[in-house]
């Protein structure tokens, strides 16, 4: 079963950023520094923990930024994916945003389809971050 939690809790919080790191440092080769950025330790996010059958196995967060919000460290384990994890995840975030607010984020290029079946789409040239192809995309409400 999965179970998707908001982190309010330390232990929460500390396996949000585990599943990040191994996904985005040691599977992607991201930046440490980069991946663990100001946000983070400035504590400007919301988070997000994906549990599979009580197995920490994704994490997300989102932030508000100027009119409105980007979800940001959206990340399942590799040998958790396909299993509807992703899916529960963004149908979370998406239903604890308020509407009717701009909401954008960026993904590396080859995950684009992902993103598109919520209602994303691409805005802008890709752009490397971190040793890492990103597509930055906005949602359109007419989509979803």
């Amino acid at each position: 079963m999965i179970e998707i939690k908001k982190v309010d809790s330390s232990v929460d919080r500390e396996n949000n950023f585990k599943i990040r790191h191994a996904v985005f440092v040691d599977e992607l080769g991201m930046i440490t520094n980069d991946e663990f950025d100001r946000y983070d330790k400035e504590n400007k996010c919301r988070y997000y923990v994906a549990y599979l059958d009580d197995v920490p196995v994704g994490a997300a967060r989102w932030r508000e930024g100027g009119s409105g919000y980007k979800f940001e460290r959206m990340c399942v384990l590799k040998e958790y994916r396909g299993q509807g994890v992703g899916q529960a995840l963004m149908e979370k975030m998406m239903a604890d945003i308020p509407k009717n607010l701009k909401l954008t984020l960026g993904c590396p290029t080859e995950l684009m389809g992902f993103y598109e079946k919520f209602g994303f789409r691409t805005r802008q040239k890709p752009y490397w971050e971190s040793n890492i192809m990103y597509e930055h995309m906005k949602f359109y409400t007419d989509k979803y």
